[in-house]
């Protein structure tokens, strides 16, 4: 079987397109019976395997291009309660569409929190670019090391929101009609906002070949960095 929900940044830094899965996560379409290289890590990337720190995480540094972005919500379990204490990776775009700047890299503009006692988790970042289709947030829940489900977060605007202006074209909607849907609304400082609940019931459980993956590149990454 291919993984055909994982894509990796390509030689032009854009992420391969993938299969209809719900979700997709780092490298090219990986052979379940071979993983590639491990990808590089730049100085100051944010491993999906990394320890978090907090609930409230900023992806980006303060002079990324295009514009803020803040996504809030809360974690819930199927029953509707708070999933506190679960650590989640959260990963996207930058303004241009791109995911990494470089061939195999890992993401660059990414992170990991754990939710708060509440369930909550905020991102402070750049509106995601469209490299295909409308600008979109990637979730995955990870159990320490090991990924365990995952979903993205497709963006429209609320009706009144002024279009993003580093994408093409801008949906707009005035609900969330279907899960992995979250809506943009616009402050007066041009700052955009996304209001949305994560579902666990609503993630899709990451194959045990992108379990192995991220393992086999968790070893190569700090074998290269103990050189």
């Amino acid at each position: 079987m291919l993984l055909a929900a994982i894509v990796v940044a390509l030689a032009t830094g854009r992420a391969a397109a993938a299969a209809d899965t719900g979700w997709r996560s780092l490298a090219i379409p990986i052979p379940a019976a071979a993983a590639p290289a491990a990808p590089h890590a730049p100085p100051g990337t944010v491993l999906p395997w990394d320890t978090p720190v907090s609930w409230d995480i900023r992806l980006v540094a303060r002079d990324e291009p295009g514009p803020r972005f803040e996504m809030s919500g809360r974690l819930l379990r199927p029953d509707s309660t708070p999933a506190a204490g679960v650590k989640l990776y959260v990963y996207h775009a930058d303004s241009k569409g791109w995911y990494a700047r470089h061939t195999m890299e890992f993401n660059r503009v990414a992170g990991v929190l754990r939710t708060n006692a509440r369930g909550e988790y905020r991102i402070r970042s750049v509106v995601p670019g469209m490299y295909d289709g409308p600008g979109h947030v990637h979730v995955e829940v990870w159990d320490g090391a090991h990924p365990r489900r995952g979903t993205t977060v497709t963006l429209s605007a609320l009706p009144g929101t002024p279009p993003v202006p580093t994408w093409r074209y801008t949906n707009t909607a005035t609900r969330e009609w279907k899960p992995g849907m979250g809506l943009l609304s616009c402050d007066s400082s041009g700052a955009y906002h996304c209001r949305h609940d994560l579902r666990l019931g609503d993630m899709t459980p990451m194959p045990a070949a992108y379990d192995s993956t991220m393992q086999a590149w968790r070893r190569a990454v700090r074998a290269r960095h103990e050189r």
